[in-house]
C-alpha cells in the first residue's frame, strides 16, 4: 500500500476521532446521538487499526521515501477526507449519562494514541538524522524532528544505532561470540572470577570444623570503557548530486571506519591488556606434527569450556588447515553445510577472519602470512557497550582546504578477555612452532 496513502489516511481518521471526541464532551449530548456517535467511533478506530498495523510494519530502508512524505503532513493537518458535522440534539431525548459518555471518550483515547504513529515518529527522526549529515537539512530543523544534539556532536537515534551495532555483530566475530554487557554510565563494568576453590571434607562440618572464609573467593576484574572515533572524508561535490544516496554512502563508511578501529582493540592492540592476541594462553605442544598439535589444542580446553568453543583462525591458518590430512587421508577441515559458520575441524566450528592476523608491534602493521589460531569459548570475552553514547560530527571546517567535509563517529565501549586462574577459556597456537 502506498506509503503516503497510509500517513495521509491516519491523520484524515485521527481528525474525524478528534471530532467525534468533541460531539461525545457536549454536555446536551443525548444518548441516542451518543450511540450514533460510538457507532461511527467503532468504524473509524477499526480502519485505524488496519492502518496502524501497515505503518508500524513498513521496513526502515523506506525512510527516504518517507522524507517528502513527513513535510507534506503540516499542509495535511486541515485536509480531512470526510467531515463530520454534528447532528442536532433532540431537546426532549434522554440525556447520555456519565458511565456511557467514558466508555466512548476511553474508545476514542486508545484509537487516537497508535503504535502506527511511534513507528512514524521513529522512522522521522532517523530520516532527519541522516538528512542533517547530507546537509539537506540544519542543525535547528534536525532538533524540530527530536534529533538531540551534544556539544556539537549529533546522537545517533536509537533506530540507527541498533543498525549500526547489528552492522558490527556480522563484521566481527568476537563482538558475535562475546559476553557484551550495555550500561547507561561509563564506570566500569565488574567481571567476577573465581580465585580460590572450595575445600573438600570429609567429616561433617561442626563448631571445631568451621568453614573457612576462603573457600570460594571471587575478585572483580573492571572493564574500562574508552572513546573510540574514526573519521571519513567525502567531497563536497559528492553532497550537492543528487543522484547519490550521499546519506547511505556516510553511513556505509562510517560503520566500516569503526569496525576497524573496534576489532583492532579487540584482537591486537598493544595497549589493551584484555586483547585476544595478548589475553589467550598459548599452547605449547610435545608433538612435532601439526596434526597431533592441533589434537592437543583441542584435548587441552576443559570439559567445562568446551560447549560453545570453536576455533578463531586467519587466512593463513585456512591456507595451512586445507592442506593438511588426517590418519586415514581425508582433509581436517571440513565444510560444516551451515549458513553461521564455513567449516569444522574435529566436529567444532571454524571463524576464518582477518582481524586474527598477527600485528606487529614494531613495524606498527598486520603481517597476515602468519597462520594464527585460536581454540576455546569466546563467551569470557566481555564488551561493555556504553548506551545512547555514539555520536557522530560534522567537521565543516577541518578538510575546507580540500574542499571536502569530515564526519566523526564516537562511540564508548571497550572489550577484554576475561578468566581467572583456575580456567584457561581460549588458547592460541603456533603451528610452526618447532
Amino acid at each position: 500500500m502506498n506509503k503516503k496513502y497510509l500517513l495521509k489516511r491516519q491523520k484524515d481518521l485521527k481528525a474525524r476521532l478528534k471530532d467525534l471526541e468533541a460531539r461525545a464532551k457536549e454536555e446536551n449530548v443525548t444518548r441516542d446521538a451518543l450511540s450514533d456517535i460510538e457507532e461511527q467511533v467503532e468504524e473509524v478506530t477499526a480502519e485505524l487499526e488496519e492502518i496502524d498495523e501497515a505503518i508500524a510494519e513498513l521496513p526502515e530502508e523506506d525512510v527516504t521515501e518517507l522524507e517528502d512524505v513527513v513535510e507534506d503532513l503540516g499542509a495535511a493537518t486541515d485536509d480531512v477526507v470526510e467531515d463530520v458535522e454534528p447532528e442536532p440534539s433532540d431537546e426532549g431525548g434522554d440525556g447520555a449519562d456519565e458511565k456511557e459518555r467514558s466508555r466512548v471518550l476511553g474508545i476514542i483515547g486508545r484509537g487516537l494514541s497508535s503504535r502506527g504513529e511511534e513507528a512514524v515518529k521513529k522512522l522521522t527522526k532517523r530520516s532527519a538524522f541522516l538528512r542533517y549529515l547530507a546537509g539537506r537539512i540544519d542543525g535547528p530543523q534536525a532538533r524540530s524532528f527530536g534529533v538531540a544534539f551534544n556539544n556539537g556532536k549529533v546522537l545517533v537515534p536509537e533506530e540507527l544505532n541498533k543498525e549500526i551495532i547489528s552492522y558490527l555483530q556480522e563484521e566481527n566475530p568476537l563482538r558475535r561470540l562475546a559476553t557484551v554487557h550495555p550500561t547507561k554510565g561509563t564506570q566500569g563494568f565488574p567481571v567476577q572470577v573465581k580465585k580460590a576453590e572450595a575445600n573438600e571434607v570429609t567429616t561433617e562440618r561442626d563448631e571445631n570444623n568451621l568453614i573457612p572464609f576462603t573457600d570460594i573467593e571471587f575478585d572483580d576484574v573492571y572493564l574500562d570503557p574508552i572513546e573510540f572515533d574514526a573519521i571519513i572524508k567525502v567531497t563536497k561535490k559528492l553532497t550537492h548530486m543528487s543522484d547519490f544516496d550521499i546519506e547511505a554512502i556516510v553511513i556505509e563508511e562510517l560503520k566500516k571506519a569503526y569496525l576497524r578501529k573496534e576489532t583492532f582493540w579487540y584482537f591486537s592492540n598493544p595497549t589493551n591488556s584484555g586483547c585476544l592476541a595478548k589475553k589467550a594462553v598459548a599452547f605449547t605442544s610435545t608433538a612435532t606434527n601439526p596434526y597431533l598439535k592441533l589434537v592437543q589444542l583441542k584435548n587441552n580446553l576443559p570439559t567445562a569450556m568446551r560447549s560453545g568453543a570453536r576455533w578463531m583462525i586467519n587466512r593463513a591458518a585456512q591456507t595451512e588447515l586445507e592442506s593438511m590430512l588426517d590418519t586415514t587421508g581425508n582433509p581436517i577441515l571440513k565444510d560444516s553445510g551451515n549458513d553461521d559458520f564455513d567449516f569444522k575441524l574435529f566436529t567444532y566450528p571454524v571463524e576464518v577472519t582477518d582481524y586474527a592476523d598477527k600485528y606487529d608491534e614494531t613495524g606498527k602493521k598486520f603481517d597476515p602470512s602468519v597462520p594464527m589460531i585460536y581454540f576455546g569459548n569466546f563467551s569470557y570475552f566481555h564488551i561493555q557497550d556504553v548506551i545512547g553514547s555514539m555520536e557522530i560530527e560534522k567537521l565543516t571546517e577541518l578538510f575546507s582546504r580540500e574542499n571536502k567535509i569530515g564526519f566523526k563517529i564516537y562511540h564508548i565501549n571497550d572489550g577484554q578477555l576475561i578468566y581467572g586462574p583456575f580456567e584457561t577459556p581460549v588458547y592460541s597456537l603456533d603451528i610452526k612452532a618447532q
